[in-house]
């Protein structure tokens, strides 16, 4: 029985071969292809959720919107309270908000997003540079294969199948 790559089968005849390396390389290959498209499948995920648009800082932007309501409010009924509230100050609250708490809020937000695309796309682009399609050389296994069965046997050394010098007992073997 031969073994190549830990797989080992009898044909029909009852001899050791190998398995096909045509098989082998097929199923590698298939096995690669398939991982490759997974990770790939995953790292899109991840660069779409990162996009704008994407789902990313969809939350913060609705917290955003209802601390604007609330603060727009209070401010709003303190300008009623105070008697104000038809004065000009009334017109500059929502701008004056977004100036000192949205616009900041929203570019952190940014800057968020964008360094995550940015790592996103870098792991994906070291994904994909280090794709290495690598089969088997099939002129280096036949080499092997030629010199393993070129090579002399444990018997025709002189060795047991532990590898240890057999022992000469002459022509009446161990009952001396």
């Amino acid at each position: 029985m031969v073994s190549s790559y830990g797989q080992t089968y009898r044909d029909r005849s009852g001899r050791g071969g190998t398995q096909s390396l045509g098989k082998m390389e097929t199923e590698a290959r298939t096995r690669t292809e398939a991982q490759e498209k997974e990770i790939r499948g995953l790292l899109d995920q991840i660069i779409q959720l990162y996009q704008p648009g994407g789902g990313f800082g969809k939350g913060t932007e609705v917290m955003l919107n209802r601390q604007k309501e609330k603060d727009l409010g209070s401010a709003t009924q303190g300008l009623i309270s105070s008697g104000l509230f038809s004065t000009t100050l009334t017109a500059g609250l929502p701008k004056k908000w977004e100036e000192e708490v949205g616009m900041p809020s929203r570019l952190k937000l940014e800057d968020m997003r964008y360094g995550a695309l940015s790592q996103a796309v870098g792991q994906k682009a070291g994904f994909v540079e280090r794709i290495q399609n690598m089969y088997p050389d099939y002129g280096m296994i036949a080499g092997l294969q030629a010199k393993a069965s070129s090579a002399p046997s444990n018997a025709q050394m002189g060795l047991n199948a532990f590898g240890q010098p057999m022992k000469n007992y002459g022509i009446y073997g161990s009952l001396l």
